[in-house]
């Protein structure tokens, strides 16, 4: 397996151990997101992998980031207050878990806050937010 995957499993498996507000959570780890409403029924909770980028450091060492996305899905009544609240305290949560914790030995930082799309919102009647995290590890 790869390290990104091997990280994003990491990522997964700790968000999965989380205690929230709207309740337990089960994530997936995906390559790439659900765009389609039918999809989004349920809650979806995606940790969403990408591609390292190396940097050399030092002469015989690399920094190795990995920035994955954590998203949550959900269609939704854009007038439905109570629902759409719930899902951004839940990603406020999932950011806040994330962020205060070190995972498989390092910690992961913040590199965005989290966006919810109005055009999903409005168009697609889906709730979509994501927060991207870095990942360093040296080698």
């Amino acid at each position: 397996m790869s390290q990104a995957a091997t990280i994003c499993d990491a990522l997964k498996a700790h968000i999965d151990a989380g205690v929230y507000t709207i309740g337990a959570v089960t994530s997936q780890r995906v390559w790439a997101p659900k765009t389609q409403r039918e999809d989004m029924q349920s809650l979806q909770v995606l940790v969403v992998g990408d591609l390292k980028q190396t940097t050399a450091v030092t002469r015989g060492g690399n920094q190795n980031e990995f920035k994955p996305l954590v998203m949550v899905q959900k269609a939704v009544n854009p007038y439905d207050n109570a629902t759409v609240d719930a899902l951004v305290d839940l990603v406020e949560e999932l950011e806040a878990r994330v962020l205060r914790a070190a995972i498989a030995g390092a910690n992961w930082q913040s590199q965005t806050e989290a966006e919810l799309s109005d055009v999903y919102l409005w168009e697609v009647r889906a709730f979509v937010a994501a927060f991207e995290v870095t990942y360093l590890a040296f080698d």
